[in-house]
């Protein structure tokens, strides 16, 4: 799913440069890959950037939840303080009770905020957990921790302060929506609901494939020796599977085997009834003389070889995008559309298509889409009035963040503004 360096590496699906030591992409929350390393789990399901709606209603819910805390902690104690004010008897009785009266509340708040902060660093508070958000670590997505969670609180109240710290996550151009206490603490806040939510682009994996002619390099590594057995007779009625054009092996081997192959007549259907013993199995059996084959047999097993092996035409890598207003734009590899897109730091965009908005529906940098073999893929930028798919008469909305797979027929909707999918 990533391409890994030494130095770091660059997530495949959305061009993200990531450090080495980072388990996911922050751009789309893709793991990191690789043949050689293997995968480093994070403590927490990792998923993408959290929309403002969401961070705003979980941190309305946990208010709400505070300002009843708040509210029973002073019940509470001023109920007890006026039960035992009505059996004090002497004036140090009278202090105590006062002085408790002053300062329950502010111990229970604190040991809720002490839960609160525990929370913030694990698996969520109450708001969050109920809209499917998580704060995690910005370099690796695993979690806060208490120490970590308390140090962005203390950052986020100092922010607060001057009001416009509430606001910070707005001024976030990357679109990951980070205020400034996830940037001092480098913290994060995705949205574990979005990853998933639409059929996953199948397209979208770490390598290839292997084909059926990496099995047969294998094969041709061992030497090819007709035996007396029945199994002779059926490989030899399947030369196709040799004759496929193999890349990897060497020029020499091809004509080797051909020979080989060739060489077995159909006197090595069975052993000889009654014969003796002439080999001891595992070691190692006498090459079988060559019978003689007519002169025009190199060239039939060129011609048989070269005709299995023909490759066929590959599939027009390549996608027209025909828009509503008559544009029409063709997307070979990746492009960014919207208003006026800009491709995130360090991320690599093939073709930046800009949109006439007279309608202000479309964001300045509203969806990503990536063709990867012959599926396209379409992410959503975390646009204002969001990104969709109409297959058949049928709309689904992609997720704030999330992806979905494009099938060539479809129509893409930005905002008020569509485009028909098909080959280029």
């Amino acid at each position: 799913m990533t391409d890994t360096t030494t130095s770091g590496w660059v997530c495949s699906r959305c061009s993200t440069t990531m450090d080495a030591s980072a388990a996911f992409c922050r751009g789309c929350g893709a793991a990191a890959l690789s043949a050689g390393t293997p995968r480093r789990t994070a403590a927490v399901p990792f998923g993408v950037p959290a929309a403002l709606g969401p961070r705003v209603g979980a941190y309305m819910l946990d208010s709400v939840i505070v300002g009843v805390w708040f509210f029973l902690s002073y019940v509470i104690v001023w109920l007890l303080t006026w039960a035992l004010w009505q059996t004090a008897s002497t004036t140090g009785a009278y202090s105590a009770i006062a002085y408790f009266g002053a300062f329950g509340p502010a111990v229970l708040i604190l040991a809720f905020g002490l839960f609160y902060t525990k929370a913030q660093g694990g698996r969520g508070t109450p708001g969050m957990r109920m809209l499917g958000l998580r704060l995690v670590r910005y370099d690796s997505g695993e979690p806060l921790g208490f120490w970590k969670a308390a140090g962005r609180n203390v950052v986020f109240n100092l922010c607060a302060a001057i009001i416009v710290g509430y606001f910070s996550p707005l001024f976030d151009t990357s679109g990951e929506n980070r205020g400034w206490h996830d940037q001092a603490t480098g913290t994060w806040m995705i949205d574990t609901r979005s990853a998933g939510a639409l059929r996953p682009v199948s397209s979208v994996r770490e390598a290839p494939v292997p084909t059926s002619s990496v099995a047969v390099v294998a094969d041709l590594d061992e030497p090819v020796v007709p035996r007396a057995t029945a199994e002779s007779s059926v490989a030899a009625a399947t030369p196709a599977v040799y004759s496929a054009p193999l890349a990897s092996a060497p020029a020499t081997a091809a004509p080797a085997v051909y020979s080989a192959l060739a060489a077995a007549p159909a006197s090595f259907a069975g052993p000889p009834a009654g014969g003796v013993i002439s080999a001891v199995p595992g070691s190692a059996a006498p090459a079988p003389s060559r019978p003689s084959a007519p002169a025009h047999e190199p060239e039939d097993l060129e011609l048989t070889r070269m005709s299995a092996g023909a490759p066929a035409q590959p599939r027009p890598r390549a996608v027209r995008l025909r828009f509503d207003d008559g544009t029409v734009v063709v997307v070979s590899d990746s492009a960014l559309v919207g208003r006026n897109p800009a491709p995130r730091t360090g991320e690599a965009a093939g073709e930046l298509v800009a949109l006439a908005d007279t309608t202000r529906s479309i964001s300045k940098t509203h969806a990503r889409l990536e063709l990867l073999g012959d599926e396209l893929s379409v992410i959503d930028r975390h646009s204002t009035n969001g990104t969709g798919v109409v297959i058949d008469g049928t709309a689904t909305p992609v997720p704030p963040g999330g992806r979905a797979a494009v099938p060539v027929g479809a129509t893409l909707t930005f905002g008020d503004r569509t485009a028909a999918v098909e080959w280029a």
